[in-house]
This record gives structure tokens, sequence and C-alpha cells, in this order.
């Protein structure tokens, strides 16, 4: 089969253990991901009704402008930490880590310039003219968005390192700054 179930009792109990081990926490963190994604909509159109949600959706969908080569170049990390993180060389995954930072900032800079200079015609485009409430709302996520790699590589690197228990409490922690807030 091309699906390598034959090699399925191959494993050792101790990989499973280590697998499941990991995975408890990966899908912690991937729920906790989509928590802090949807919580703030939840907790507008909650309280605030669905005009206020849709005077934030238009900032929050520009602001997913900035997540595309976040979440490109995290994943281009991935295997050179996963390899250096095998390999114990934790000199390189530093390395890695830093160089992926100031890589992936530095090219999301001109789209966090652009949501802070232009936000009042980026927010007329997509909305329209009603929408000008949320240029504000645009700029704060903009500034938010110079945060977005160290945040996506620290979460990459924690779980490279195997370290997928601290991943998932830094989302947890994440969710409840951002509820409170």
């Amino acid at each position: 089969h091309w699906t390598g179930i034959k090699n399925f009792k191959l494993g050792r109990k101790k990989h499973f253990s280590n697998l499941l081990h990991f995975g408890k926490f990966s899908t912690g963190t991937l729920i906790g991901t989509n928590l802090l994604k949807s919580s703030d909509s939840f907790l507008l159109g909650g309280l605030l009704g669905p005009m206020a949600l849709a005077f934030y959706s238009i900032p929050q969908k520009l602001t997913e402008l900035m997540e595309l080569p976040v979440r490109s170049l995290a994943t281009t990390a991935l295997p050179k930490l996963s390899k250096a993180s095998m390999q114990n060389d934790l000199i390189t995954v530093r390395k890695i880590f830093i160089e992926y930072i100031i890589l992936t900032t530095l090219l999301i800079l001109p789209i966090v310039a652009s949501c802070i200079l232009f936000a009042k015609y980026l927010v007329i485009w997509i909305g329209g003219e009603e929408y000008q409430s949320s240029i504000l709302i645009l700029q704060v996520f903009a500034i938010y968005g110079l945060f977005l790699p160290f945040d996506k590589l620290l979460g990459v690197t924690l779980d490279c390192l195997n370290f997928p228990k601290f991943n998932m409490i830094k989302v947890i922690l994440m969710v409840i700054v951002n509820v409170i807030g």
C-alpha cells in the first residue's frame, strides 16, 4: 500500500506515545490560534452588534495580507529549524530563528508602512466611504503586524525544539490578553 499501513506495527510504543504527547499540544495550539482569530469577532458581534463587526472586518482582512508572507517564510524555515534541532545544534537554530525574523520583518515592512500611510485609501477602496471609522483600527493592526514574524517563528521554533507545550501556553496567553484587552 502507498499509505505505509504495513509499517504501522513496526513502530514502537514509545514513538507513538511521543507522537500523541506532541499532538495534544499541537492540537491545543491550533484551537488557541483559532480562538485568537475569532475572539474579537465574537466579542464585537455580541457586545456591539453586526455594524461594529463590519467596521472591524475590513482592517482584519487587510491585515491578513501581512500574514501570508509570514506563514510562507515560517514554513520555509521549518525544515531547517527541525534539522538543526534534530542535530542538537542550538547555535544554528538560534541563527536560523533570527535570520528568518529579520527577513520576514523586512519583507512585510512595506505592507505595514502602506497600511499605516494609506489606511484611508485602503479602507475606502475595500469598504467604501462609510467605513472610514475603521482607519485607526487598520493602523493599529499594522503596528501589530510588526510582531507577527517573531510570534510565528517563535511558535515554529518551539515546536522544532520539541517544546510544543510552551507554544500552546504562549497562544493561550495571547488569547487571554486579547479577550481581556
